[in-house]
Formats: C-alpha cells, sequence, structure tokens
C-alpha cells in the first residue's frame, strides 16, 4: 500500500490527471476545505531551507592577508566571505533601522515602498 504520493508509481492515467490539474487556471482552484493557518502554524513555520539566493559573481581587490585567512578557512572560503558580508550588511540595516528609516521588503515592487528606502533581502 502506497501512503504518499511520491510512493505511487507514475501511470499513463495519473501523468494525464496530473498535467490536467497543472493545466487548471489558480482561479478554478477550491481553496474552501483548506483551513486558514493559526498561530500555532506561523509559530513553527521556518524559511524554506532549500531556497538559494540569487548569486552574481563579482571581481574585488583584497588584502593579501584577508584572502590569506579566508582560504585557511577552507575550501569553502567565498561562501564564508559572502556569510561574512551578510551578518554585515544585516548588522547595518538593524542599525539603520534604529534611526526610523522606512523599511521596504524586497517583494514590494519599488513604487509601493516609501522614500529614502532601504530593501532588505
Amino acid at each position: 500500500m502506497h501512503t504518499t504520493l511520491a510512493e505511487r508509481p507514475m501511470t499513463p492515467a495519473l501523468k494525464r490527471k496530473l498535467t490536467r490539474v497543472a493545466a487548471q487556471p489558480d482561479s478554478q482552484i477550491d481553496f474552501s476545505e483548506i483551513p486558514p493557518p493559526t498561530e500555532k502554524f506561523w509559530k513553527n513555520a521556518v524559511r524554506n531551507p532549500f531556497r538559494r539566493r540569487a548569486q552574481q559573481q563579482l571581481t574585488v581587490r583584497l588584502d593579501a592577508d584577508l584572502v590569506a585567512w579566508l582560504q585557511r578557512q577552507g575550501e569553502d572560503y567565498e561562501s564564508k566571505l559572502n556569510g561574512l558580508l551578510r551578518k554585515a550588511m544585516q548588522h547595518e540595516i538593524r542599525r539603520q533601522a534604529q534611526f526610523q528609516w522606512p523599511i521596504c521588503d524586497f517583494r514590494l515592487p519599488i513604487f509601493d515602498c516609501p522614500s529614502p528606502v532601504l530593501r532588505i533581502p
């Protein structure tokens, strides 16, 4: 007996049904049987651990001793540098937010944000 959809074999009939459902517009989906999320749901919620941020390749000049220190951190020193810069950025954003700068969620279009704006990634 199969307990999850992932354990069921992909039969041609199931594939046709999934294709039909995937083609259905969101406006036709019936959400009435789904209960609204409770406070307990949001209290236990976690960010998607599989989400990857978009990265951009960049060339920078760093002091030789800084590069040597980073490389001693291990093979993944580029990720270590990225993490250090992210912490510094978040610290600076929080510091500036103490001075009542308007903060805008990155998911909003820029025209919905007050000006000047701190964009939180």
